[in-house]
This record gives structure tokens, sequence and C-alpha cells, in this order.
């Protein structure tokens, strides 16, 4: 009889403790899934046929729900592998990569994105996916081109008024 109740508190204190570590994974996997959704920047998790197969809101939003789809199809249109592709390159080498692209949003718009790949490992440490995590540089370039304009116009009208003075000056 004293086994039994024994055996009962053992297994009430076992099934509380079940309970809490379900309830404290459950609200881990929900931070992961709000910061992954919420994050300023695309990101896609791409199987090794470099089909999308996981995506966050905003890259849903500007690229479309496309998962399952290849990366080069969704990002620019194409019916062929990128060269060089990093996210083939980050699951050969399991280095991650950084590297700038324009893309094509499915609204056809062109976005200029600084792109960062990492691996996603399973249990055993193998590449089973990868991350490709994009930050959208686009008014960067933009102002880039902005300064260079301005900045040949000041060449120019210095170069003018260097000859104007030259010429005063007899």
């Amino acid at each position: 009889r004293r086994a039994e109740e024994a055996l009962k508190e053992i297994n009430e204190s076992l099934e509380q403790r079940v309970a809490e570590r379900t309830e404290e994974l459950r609200e881990s996997e929900q931070r992961y899934r709000t910061l992954f959704e919420e994050v300023p920047c695309y990101i896609s998790i791409q199987d090794g046929d470099l089909n999308i197969v996981d995506a966050n809101r905003l890259h849903r939003r500007d690229f479309g729900s496309f998962l399952g789809c290849k990366c080069y199809n969704v990002y620019k249109h194409r019916t062929e592998e990128c060269y060089p592709c990093c996210v083939r390159q980050t699951f050969i080498d399991g280095q991650m990569r950084i590297h700038e692209a324009v893309v094509t949003s499915v609204k056809g718009e062109s976005i200029n994105v600084l792109v960062h790949t990492a691996p996603l490992l399973d249990a055993s440490g193998q590449i089973k996916h990868v991350m490709e995590m994009s930050a959208n540089i686009t008014q960067i370039r933009q102002l880039q081109s902005q300064l260079a304009s301005i900045g040949l116009l000041i060449s120019t009208i210095s170069h003018g008024i260097k000859g104007l003075l030259n010429g005063l000056n007899g």
C-alpha cells in the first residue's frame, strides 16, 4: 500500500514537471515565432533543393507566399539557379556568407538587399536548411547615387568658377 502511494506521488510529480516543461517549451516557441515574424528584414528558410520552406511576415508581404517554390524564381523571377549561389555554398561548406543583390518584389519593384546566409543544423549536426536574411538597403543605394550626382555637380560648378576667376586675372 505504501509503495502504491509513493509511486502515485512520483507519478504526480513527474506529470507536474512534464506540464511545466511543456508550457516553457510552448512559451519559448511563441517567443521565437514572434521574433521570426516581426524582425524588420526578410527571412526565408530554404531546403537543399533551394525551395523556400518558411518565410517571415515581411518576406511574405513583399515577395508573396511562395512556400515550396525555388528561391531564384521568387526573388529574381529566374528559371535557373543563380551563380554563384550563396545558399548552395552554405549547404556545401557550412560557412555563413554575405553578399549584395538586387531582387524583384511581387509588385515588380527592384529592391537592393544585403543578404546573410547561415546554416541551420539538425540534432545530429548536419545542415538541414539554410536561413537567408536580407536587409533592404534600397534607400541607402539611392542616397549614394544622389550624393554622387551632387558631387559631380559641385565639381562642375567649381571648375566653371575657377575658369571664370582665371579669366578675370587675365
